[in-house]
């Protein structure tokens, strides 16, 4: 049919095909232009009625589709771009992902606060330092352990001595980092004297099993980060002798109302508590499931 149009982009080739074959008396006046279909089947529409012509368009719309369920799948969008602070071309690709997912968990307000983050891979008697701005992690360890790690320097002592901060005004508390104020206000503080009377020294009352860790029980910042860390990756064992302890309940209570979400669940924890205190939760095994929900904001 003279100017006759149609919009590929609405209905598609085949569809176009099909509404000018219908619209035709006889396809032998007015052939299909070769370029405007596949070259193996162009020639093939010439000189045929429209019935046969409308056969042969059904097998080229059959063979067009299967061409497109045999066509390679397009590649995933990149993902996103990692966080500069742990983007560096001497960390090992699995160590900046892990790195970069456990980071976009921190609080937002908090995120800035890492300034510098290290990766060691020549065996370093430490595997994780941390202080207010700075981490170094050792990589010759499993990636679940490098995980754990992670959690601990991060959530556990640059959240708790960088970002968590007090205000001079409130006056000092019976806390030093070092040689540091932490000042009354600073919410951490209100953690610290749960177990201890000063950074060190434990309150008189306390006992081996109000803490979630053999080191959490080495000073009040080892248990804030041990806390932080049996919580994250070990909910359920924690959950449970919080039942039985005060002293692990409100722990539980404090890490619930000023630093996580109640429904987390970034990993499942596979320590079955059986009453020994274990002294390490970065050893602790657990399954990692990721997401974006851990940290209030």
């Amino acid at each position: 049919m003279p100017g006759f149009q149609c919009r590929l982009q609405k209905i598609g080739f085949v569809g176009c095909l099909l509404i000018s074959l219908l619209t035709q008396e006889s396809v032998a006046d007015r052939p299909v232009s070769a370029r405007a279909l596949p070259k193996t089947h162009a020639a093939s529409f010439r000189s045929e009625s429209s019935l046969t012509a409308l056969k042969r368009a059904s097998i080229v719309q059959q063979r067009l589709q299967k061409r497109i369920a045999n066509a390679p799948v397009s590649p995933f969008p990149r993902p996103r771009a990692l966080l500069p602070v742990v983007d560096h071309p001497d960390i090992h690709d699995n160590h900046k992902i892990i790195a970069d997912e456990i980071l976009r968990l921190l609080p937002t307000n908090c995120r800035s606060t890492l300034k510098n983050f290290y990766v060691r891979y020549d065996n370093p008697v430490q595997r994780g330092l941390a202080g207010k701005s700075s981490i170094v992690l050792s990589g010759n360890v499993p990636d679940d352990e490098f995980r754990a790690l992670l959690i601990h320097e991060t959530f556990g002592h640059v959240v708790d001595l960088g970002c968590l901060t007090g205000l001079p005004e409130s006056g000092p508390s019976n806390f030093r980092d070092g040689k540091e104020t932490i000042y009354r206000s600073d919410l951490s503080v209100s953690f610290y004297e749960i177990s201890w009377q000063n950074e060190q020294k434990k309150r008189l009352d306390s006992h081996d099993n109000d803490f979630v860790t053999g080191y959490a029980s080495w000073d009040s910042f080892e248990d804030m980060a041990e806390t932080i860390t049996y919580f994250v990756l070990q909910e359920e064992a924690f959950r449970a002798r919080a039942l039985e302890n005060a002293v692990l309940n409100r722990k539980l209570q404090w890490l619930e109302a000023n630093l996580f979400t109640r429904n987390k669940r970034v990993a499942t924890g596979l320590h079955q508590w059986d009453g020994a205190v274990p002294w390490d939760a970065t050893k602790l095994p657990y399954a990692w499931m990721g997401g974006n929900s851990l940290a209030r904001n």
